[in-house]
């Protein structure tokens, strides 16, 4: 495969990491299929693309629905056979309100769209590039993953288990053809965070995290954890902590929903 995939499709393409990959990604003869849930933001999107020369498609999919994402990805696939799969849609709630704990339906709802939903993305698309004998699937996860945070257990648990689902599916696609990679990225910039206030050391631009993925994803890392002194303290240092100093951590990054106004 050429470092630039020539078809590229990328789900929660309307906002944060997902757009910024799409334009990104943009260049005269590159093909975008973009699938989000917000019709407008995923529309501008596409026009930013569009105006530096891509072909865009898109389409307002969500991941949860396994008949539908899977019909529309497959049906882009048989025109445009896709290179770069991004299986980027995901979600964050929390508990609503101090002392309180995230509700059945909200945990339900965050595992099957960040869980779920990738698999619902990526595995009709990857059988036809095992058929093709090749391509590249992008699971975005988070460093999340492997730093529980008690105000978003079930966000942790559903990014977890993709970084467990994709590190092993990597491992048993090896000498397909096909590559699969992880992204854990710190704090992005995006509207999945603004209904929080508290601390977010070393937040990036997704403009910024964009450039970091696309660099990983050429050179084939496995995981792809950004930025560097948070992924080296989340995946090598935090582990080995005692659950004292766990808490002290807790503390430092407790979340808040903002107030409402308006």
């Amino acid at each position: 495969m050429p470092k630039t995939p020539a078809v590229i499709a990328i789900t929660g393409a309307s906002s944060g990491i997902g757009a910024a990959l799409a334009q990104y990604y943009s260049a005269p003869g590159q093909t975008l299929a973009l699938i989000g849930r917000h019709a407008e933001r995923l529309e501008q999107v596409a026009r930013h693309c569009r105006d530096k020369g891509a072909h865009v498609e898109t389409g307002t999919a969500d991941v949860r629905d396994r008949q539908a994402i899977g019909e529309w990805l497959l049906a882009f696939d048989a025109r445009k056979p896709i290179d770069l799969l991004l299986a980027n849609a995901g979600m964050l709630t929390g508990s609503l309100k101090e002392g309180s704990i995230e509700s059945l339906d909200q945990s339900t709802v965050q595992i099957e769209t960040n869980f779920i939903g990738a698999l619902n993305t990526a595995v009709p698309v990857l059988e036809e590039m095992l058929k093709r004998k090749r391509g590249q699937i992008a699971f975005t996860s988070s460093l999340a993953a492997f730093a529980s945070h008690p105000d978003w257990p079930a966000y942790c648990a559903s990014k977890a288990g993709l970084l467990v689902y994709a590190t092993s599916l990597r491992e048993r696609l090896r000498g397909t053809g096909v590559r699969v990679n992880t992204i854990c990225p710190g704090w992005v910039t995006a509207p999945i965070n603004d209904p929080f206030v508290m601390w977010r050391p070393m937040e990036m631009k997704p403009e910024a995290a964009a450039k970091v993925i696309a660099r990983g994803l050429a050179r084939d890392r496995a995981v792809i954890a950004f930025p560097q002194p948070l992924a080296f303290s989340s995946r090598h240092i935090m582990p080995h902590l005692p659950q004292i100093l766990h808490r002290l951590g807790y503390k430092a990054f407790k979340a808040k929903h903002r107030a409402q106004t308006g």
